[in-house]
């Protein structure tokens, strides 16, 4: 307690001018790595070109969510899971090629249960970790300690923070880092905090009132605000809706009843003005980490309005920002859309929010007419994970073995029903591929009590009266002969017959509705029976007519060939850079350079990997640092930083 109350003494006095937040706006990209396991993340839902079009909206910040927690091994080490570290390298080496501001974001955060003291039992491990690992590298990668941190004392929770804060700086002097207050990060709990004069300390705060305003709809309150919407902003008299009677008596009633005070620009304004406030007379760089109003029953004007209320504000204050989220619920997409960058952006709220949006098309759904890619290493791009197993585990990274590549996907000790599956996004159409000849192709191996799975296509539920109807395969021998060596199936789409329908908790016999136009998901179930004590193996997923390569490109996608992964990195003793866009055969040069320019050596490339051990032409070591690989293939150039660290 003495020190930490030294600490507050040294940090209370500071300079006498806040500085200036290092970004200035962008979003968060949730639902990415906030899941259970790292071998669950469906790291293909975003990727590099992602980044460019959030560029190209005019933001500088990305914040990363992450269930951290989750992304550990066990205590007392609690050392992050290499399979994680993997995928946030390559999130760390694509917003640094893009010259943004990355927030990794301890997001292990779950709103009904309280923030404990013993927090600190694994986050001081888990960031002493990572702050290592990223010591000396990735400038502009940021460390916020937790987010949202609730029902825990402000003395309490302080204490733990300097306390791990101290932890990173011990190792890394020179990283930005974000500390926040208590009460899910509230404005009105900055003033509980330490003053910090660490001049790369960022202040984070949460904004999302009137809270009637940003939650209705919301179903995660108590009581839930799933029947109230229509609130209007700013407030309307004649526009109000009527107070549903299940929120009589509660304090939604009372804040229904205030929100003829609470819903004006003045009001916004005043609450805001309390972080401003604090930013002047403390000398603190601030930062709104997170605000958004829940898009299913707010119209899009007043969500506009009061976006460009709270963003003009926190602008004039010189608060960075960024918007809860990109996608989803509270993002800048017109809600129910495929949430395509060119063709589905909410323009008002983006103008509302200052970035510049690309001219918007209508979406024309087209017939695929090329092979698709779904699984070699993690799930493709526009691809979301819905695997279900309750009992079970379905690992979508299994370290390989026998396969190819790194990853394959595992389920183990499967209910009956347990899946591995996915959403594509935005509904497509197959159905030339189906009378085209074309197949699902896949690896798969299974232990000795494995003798049956349901392969199935599921198409778009189009409304009431329709149903999400299924298409199904039923694997087994002499289709698959099961064993634990990878063997290749081919299932023609031509194969797949109508099974039915389970929805709104009833079963629906099969009228010959499927639609191959309007394809939602694919699933390979245990439908038929349980597969206690057996583990599947899959890899190499694709459809395909053995003829064709499959193609990424699109007119939402740059063309040409790119460097995808660089793993690990930093990398001792070697480091692994994957290549897409590029077929077997054809003619790559790579070399490596120093930071002056100056070449370190020619590598030999085969196939999509390029492998370097971190030696010069000579064969002798190179010092520890920063490198470029400079990798040309059909007049085109890709490089990519590396870090070797001996």
């Amino acid at each position: 307690m003495k020190s930490f109350i030294l600490t507050v003494l040294l940090l209370a006095s500071g300079s006498s001018a806040a500085q200036e937040p290092p970004f200035h706006r962008g979003v968060n990209l949730t639902g990415w790595f906030q899941w259970v396991t790292p071998q669950t993340i469906s790291f293909g839902k975003y990727n590099r070109h992602t980044f460019e079009e959030i560029k190209s909206l005019g933001a500088d910040v990305i914040r990363l969510p992450i269930d951290l927690q989750m992304m550990l091994g066990p205590g007392p080490g609690y050392e992050p899971d290499s399979t994680f570290l993997f995928f946030l390298d390559q999130v760390i080496h694509w917003s640094d090629s893009l010259d943004l501001y990355l927030i990794v974001d301890n997001h292990t955060f779950d709103p009904s249960i309280p923030t404990p003291p013993t927090v600190i039992n694994w986050m001081k491990p888990a960031w002493k970790s990572i702050a290592t690992r990223y010591k000396g590298s990735w400038p502009k990668v940021v460390f916020e300690i937790l987010n949202e941190p609730h029902a825990i004392s402000a003395s309490t929770w302080n204490l733990i923070q300097n306390d791990v804060l101290s932890a990173i700086r011990a190792i890394d002097s020179d990283r930005w880092i974000i500390a926040g207050p208590v009460d899910f990060n509230s404005y009105n709990q900055l003033s509980t905090l330490p003053v910090f004069t660490d001049p790369k300390v960022i202040v984070t705060f949460h904004f999302y009132d009137p809270f009637l305003l940003t939650h209705q709809g919301a179903n995660w309150t108590d009581p839930s605000l799933e029947h109230l919407g229509g609130l209007p902003y700013p407030y309307d008299a004649g526009r109000m809706p009527v107070l549903p009677d299940v929120y009589k008596g509660t304090w939604i009633e009372s804040s229904f009843n205030n929100y003829k005070n609470e819903g004006k620009d003045s009001w916004v304004q005043e609450k805001l003005e309390i972080p401003a406030s604090y930013r002047r007379t403390k000398n603190q760089i601030l930062y709104c980490g997170e605000f958004g109003i829940l898009n299913h029953f707010s119209t899009t004007d007043d969500r506009a309005r009061w976006y460009e209320t709270v963003r003009k504000q926190l602008e004039a204050d010189s608060i960075a920002w960024t918007i809860w989220d990109y996608q989803g619920g509270f993002g800048l997409f017109v809600p129910g859309s495929a949430e395509r960058f060119h063709h589905d952006l909410n323009l008002p709220l983006v103008e509302a929010l200052g970035f510049t949006a690309p001219p918007q098309t209508a979406w024309i759904q087209r017939p695929d007419t090329l092979p698709v890619s779904i699984y070699s290493d993690f799930l493709h791009h526009g691809l979301d994970n819905t695997s279900w197993s309750p009992t079970g585990t379905v690992s979508l990274h299994t370290r390989n073995t026998g396969g190819t590549g790194m990853h394959a996907i595992e389920m183990k000790n499967l209910p009956q029903y347990g899946t591995f599956g996915f959403r594509f996004a935005g509904n497509r159409d197959f159905s030339r591929l189906r009378t085209g000849g074309y197949y699902l192709k896949m690896k798969i191996k299974g232990t000795a009590g494995v003798n049956q799975l349901e392969v199935r296509f599921i198409d778009t539920k189009t409304g009431t009266g329709d149903h999400p109807w299924r298409n199904r395969v039923i694997l087994q021998a002499p289709t698959v002969n099961w064993g634990t060596d990878w063997k290749t199936v081919k299932i023609p789409l031509s194969s797949f017959q109508e099974s039915g329908s389970w929805d709104e908790n009833a079963w629906h016999d099969p009228k010959g509705l499927f639609d191959w136009k309007s394809i939602d998901k694919l699933e390979i179930v245990a439908e038929q029976k349980a597969m206690t004590g057996e583990t599947i193996w899959l890899d190499d997923i694709e459809i395909t007519d053995g003829i064709h390569t499959h193609t990424e490109e699109s007119p939402d996608r740059p063309t040409g060939f790119r460097i995808d992964t660089i793993w690990p990195n930093p990398f001792n003793p070697e480091v692994h850079i994957g290549l897409s866009g590029v077929n077997s055969g054809e003619a790559i040069s790579a070399a490596i350079y120093s930071v002056t320019g100056q070449k370190i050596v020619t590598l030999n490339v085969t196939g999509s990997m390029i492998r370097w051990n971190g030696k010069n032409e000579q064969g002798v070591s190179c010092s520890s640092g920063i490198y470029f690989i400079h990798v040309e293939h059909q007049n085109l150039v890709r490089t990519g930083k590396l870090v070797f660290l001996r």
